[in-house]
């Protein structure tokens, strides 16, 4: 694993390049509770929205080498801020269903002329790296965002 964090990104941008199209198609233990108003899409792995427009996804990624929870956050939010544009709100620890700790964060940019909320929590789980994200107008991310944390406990 590198300590580069220029490298680490563009290892995350090649590593997500390739993986966030292949979402966990039939896994029943892969999601967590719906919030209030979210109806979940079983087309493909673990995904919902909402009737306001709001997404909602649980993804897990191979993580052959390993990284830390320090390093994929520290990893997603270069990705957001300097790739995406996006400004930190705010970060703080979440716990899953099973009570290991990951990283919470959140961001807000101006996408296509609309002001946008963008949650993401990442646990790092030995092999493998789990991922809640929410995104939505930031009316609408505004009235879910408290339910979608709330809902971070039960991911599974």
């Amino acid at each position: 694993m590198t300590s580069d964090p220029r490298t680490a990104a563009a290892a995350l941008r090649r590593c997500l390049a390739l993986l966030l199209p292949v979402l966990l198609a039939g896994c029943t233990s892969l999601g967590m509770d719906l919030p209030e108003g979210f109806l979940r899409l079983h087309a493909s792995g673990w995904r919902a929205v909402s009737a306001d427009d709001a997404r909602l996804w649980v993804r897990e990624f191979d993580d052959p080498e390993r990284g830390t929870l320090a390093f994929w956050a520290a990893t997603l939010t270069e990705e957001f801020t300097r790739n995406r544009g996006y400004a930190p709100v705010g970060a703080s620890e979440v716990q899953d269903k099973a009570g290991r700790t990951g990283r919470l964060m959140e961001f807000a940019a101006t996408v296509d002329g609309e002001r946008c909320g963008y949650l993401i929590a990442v646990w790092s789980l030995g092999s493998k790296l789990r991922t809640v994200e929410f995104t939505a107008r930031d009316e609408v991310y505004r009235r879910h965002v408290a339910a979608v944390r709330q809902g971070l406990a039960t991911v599974r």
